[in-house]
């Protein structure tokens, strides 16, 4: 807990998704992993709400964790692909 807010910090949680496709945060890239924490840190510095962060954080957990690949190496089809299984 943290004495000015009274509340446990943040931190990742390793929990295997539901789907068995989509990979672990433990099992990602050491490059993805450091990009969605750099991902989230811009979300907070920008002031967004932690149900904004929650909501965005899933996402990207799940798009980073299902396509593994280094996130440079992304290609447009995939990312049009993962917005299609997002809107479900």
């Amino acid at each position: 807990m943290t004495r000015s807010t009274r509340k446990r910090r943040f931190h990742f949680k390793d929990k295997q998704p539901s789907d068995p496709a989509i990979k672990r945060l433990s099992d990602w890239l050491p490059a993805n992993r450091a990009f969605y924490m750099r991902f989230r840190r811009w979300l907070e510095d920008g002031g967004y709400s932690e149900s904004s962060l929650h909501i965005y954080g899933c996402a990207a957990r799940l798009a980073l964790g299902w396509l593994d690949t280094p996130y440079w190496c992304y290609r447009l089809h995939w990312l049009i692909e993962m917005k299609q299984i997002l809107v479900k």
